[in-house]
């Protein structure tokens, strides 16, 4: 979703912290069962807000941001395991419709930044 006007870039930047926080609010994932739950963890939440708050500052411009641990746990598809880092990915679909996706790579070596580069 590009091509906005400078009036409305500047409009999404005024009110990106509200916009987020609402988008945040209707965020799903999917949950260990298969079927899609609220995300409602805090730390998810403040991720998911950042990201958002990130993307409508940026002009709508796709992004991604690297989460820490507890951010990551946070969200219910998440599975920790050793050497794992975890990136975030916010944009508009095609429809217009803010969207995340959340990415973990993991070193099956034990190298640590194997899995941050794997990770971006």
């Amino acid at each position: 979703m590009t091509g906005f006007t400078r009036a409305q870039r500047r409009a999404l930047k005024r009110n990106a912290p509200i916009s987020a926080a609402r988008m945040v609010a209707r965020c799903y994932d999917f949950g260990p069962k298969g079927g899609l739950v609220p995300i409602d963890n805090p730390n998810a939440r403040a991720a998911l807000c950042r990201a958002f708050e990130a993307l409508l500052c940026g002009g709508g411009r796709p992004l991604a941001i690297t989460l820490s641990p507890a951010e990551a746990k946070g969200f219910p598809r998440y599975i920790a395991g050793p050497w794992t880092h975890t990136s975030l990915a916010a944009g508009f679909d095609p429809d217009g419709r803010a969207c995340f996706s959340l990415r973990s790579a993991t070193s099956l070596l034990g190298d640590d930044a194997e899995a941050e580069s794997a990770a971006r």
